[in-house]
């Protein structure tokens, strides 16, 4: 597999590769990237490797098809034993429901000589009431991405999901596709000037 990787840097002729898969045998690494990471209409190349010299842990890896530049994004994700802590969910209140009609009323609150157990009647019956009309939920991953960067409207959302079918739906293998690739990259030029106003 090494050496199909190394024919599409350099010409299989070149001395070059034989040094090359020398000097990574030697090393004992091993790439963990085989499939194109450069492509453009006339090309396919690969030129952004992962090596590894670690045969012990079971790893993933492959490529990120994103249209961010012209070379995809490389990853390798590798298995260990060790468990990490997980993030605390983020917690909101949902307040479409919400209507202050509705809501508590304090003057039917039951009265009390003893300021504690009444303030803690209070607490309880307004924690009880807030939970029923502005219950409590969980964000997904999705909704904290999005919440985070609250410039992004639903409309560049829904356009950005056109410009990824549109990249998805190149035919990467093939040259004579020129009004696709036009289309896309018009869409793009016009999608990155929106974001960047």
């Amino acid at each position: 597999m090494l050496w199909e990787i190394l024919t599409l840097m350099f010409k299989s002729s070149d001395y070059h590769v034989l040094d090359f898969v020398n000097l990574t045998n030697c090393c004992g690494l091993r790439n963990l990237i085989n499939k194109p990471t450069r492509v453009t209409k006339e090309t396919h190349t690969l030129i952004d490797h992962i090596y590894t010299n670690d045969y012990k842990h079971r790893m993933n890896s492959g490529m990120c098809l994103w249209d961010i530049s012209d070379h995809y994004s490389t990853f390798c994700v590798v298995s260990l034993s060790k468990s990490f802590h997980r993030v605390a969910k983020v917690t909101f209140r949902d307040m479409q429901q919400f209507s202050i009609e509705h809501f508590i009323t304090l003057s039917n609150m039951p009265s009390s000589e003893d300021v504690n157990s009444s303030l803690s009647t209070l607490l309880t019956s307004f924690e009880n009431v807030l939970n029923k009309h502005a219950p409590l939920k969980t964000l997904s991953k999705r909704q904290e991405r999005i919440k985070s960067k609250p410039w992004l409207t639903k409309g560049l959302l829904r356009s950005i999901r056109t410009k990824k079918k549109l990249y998805t739906n190149l035919d990467k293998n093939s040259a004579q596709d020129d009004h696709k690739w036009a289309e896309f990259r018009k869409y793009r030029n016009k999608l990155n000037h929106l974001i960047e106003k």
